[in-house]
């Protein structure tokens, strides 16, 4: 079933789903709530730039009026 990345764990914790297959990161809050298995994958983090943009280096971030995207309810936001 297609669910929006805000309702995977309530639609799990519901019973309208048995089983979720995506990436929440196991965090202390969601553990309350859910299982974590043991880790069974690693992935990286990708940061990614407009080539011509303002940002070339980790050290442009923090420059006044750069605008980062994150998605919402993930461990980065």
């Amino acid at each position: 079933m297609d669910t929006e990345w805000k309702a995977i764990i309530p639609t799990l914790l519901s019973g309208k789903a048995d089983m979720i297959i995506a990436a929440p990161s196991a965090t202390p809050v969601r553990a309350l709530s859910i299982d974590f298995p043991a880790t069974t994958a690693y992935y990286d983090v990708s940061v990614l730039v407009h080539k011509d943009g303002p940002v070339q280096s980790l050290d442009d971030v923090s420059k006044p009026g750069v605008k980062i995207s994150v998605m919402e309810g993930s461990t980065q936001h």
